[in-house]
């Protein structure tokens, strides 16, 4: 009885790992942009307030020795903002402690969260007065778009604690922008191909453990007449 019992439950592991590597072929393969970024849909983020932030992206470094030189160990991200209101957009990424410092005691609106189906974002609203510079002035940016109608932001990822920032360009009030984020991520087929290996192995076990449950014992032999 409890070899079938996890005969049973290898079969459904198994066949949970096998979809799921799947899935992941079929996303990296087919849900790419033509740069090769897997992208969020366009979405219409607004404030009235000078800012909008999104915090606590944190990026942990792994370890291992190649991580330190492979420009590609975390990989790529892209942030791409169109203006809606004609005034030149701005979007930059930068250590959230500098950005911290740069927003405090600015009116701006902290994006906490983000559902896509259907779309809705939830902010976290910061009062305050107007900014002290524009964003273009500030140095602490890892990464940075400036300019008329659509910008494109791209970052090759790092270890740290950053945050991504949609301004105007003139830090006025009033921020309208349509929002795409993109991610290019190498490992992510390594990643599928390791799922289906896993898969194959719990099946291959699974089909083992119900041949053991399922075999017929084999009947004693009869014992000799009496003579």
């Amino acid at each position: 009885m409890l070899l079938l019992i996890f005969g049973i439950l290898a079969v459904l592991l198994g066949g949970l790992l096998l979809a799921g590597g799947g899935f992941l072929v079929w996303v990296d393969q087919t849900q790419r942009d033509s740069d090769g970024y897997l992208t969020s849909p366009i979405e219409r983020l607004q404030t009235a307030t000078f800012a909008l932030a999104s915090t606590g992206l944190d990026i942990a470094h792994p370890r291992g020795p190649d991580f330190a030189t492979n420009p590609d160990r975390f990989g790529h991200v892209k942030v791409e903002a169109t203006s809606l209101d004609g005034k030149r957009v701005f979007v930059g990424i930068g250590p959230e402690d500098a950005v911290d410092a740069y927003l405090g005691g600015v009116a701006h609106d902290e994006v906490t969260s983000l559902d896509f189906h259907p779309f809705r974002a939830t902010y976290d609203r910061h009062g305050g007065g107007t900014p002290r510079s524009r964003p273009g002035a500030k140095r602490f940016w890892v990464a940075r778009a400036e300019g008329a109608s659509k910008q494109t932001l791209r970052w090759d990822v790092e270890s740290g604690n950053w945050s991504v920032v949609v301004m105007n360009a003139d830090a006025s009030r009033g921020v309208d922008v349509d929002v795409a984020v993109g991610a290019r991520l190498k490992f992510l087929i390594w990643v599928a191909v390791g799922l289906l290996i896993a898969g194959v192995i719990v099946l291959a076990v699974a089909a083992l453990l119900l041949y053991f449950a399922f075999r017929t014992p084999r009947a004693p032999p009869a014992a000799p007449a009496p003579t």
